[in-house]
């Protein structure tokens, strides 16, 4: 779980908004808002010892530049996992 909050503390300090939450397993998963008036979010999960992000769109309305948000992320999570 410590992994988790070091994850979790860098996306915040890199000001992404999160929430640790459990999944039906019990295992730990990231919740980050993307944007777009809380329509877009990804969710970082490990996944067989990598760490996995699904990005999710709730509706037709996003925000410019999430996607060079989520490149951040990724770039921020294989730095953290190391």
């Amino acid at each position: 779980m410590a992994a988790w909050l070091n994850i979790e503390l860098a996306l915040s300090e890199a000001g992404y908004a999160t929430q640790t939450i459990i999944d039906g397993g019990g295992e730990p998963v990231v919740r980050i808002d993307l944007g777009g008036q809380g329509d877009r979010y990804a969710l970082i999960y490990e996944d067989d010892g990598r760490y996995r992000v699904d990005v999710y769109e709730e509706s037709h309305h996003s925000s410019t530049g999430s996607t060079n948000r989520i490149d951040g992320l990724l770039a921020m999570l294989e730095s953290v996992g190391e």
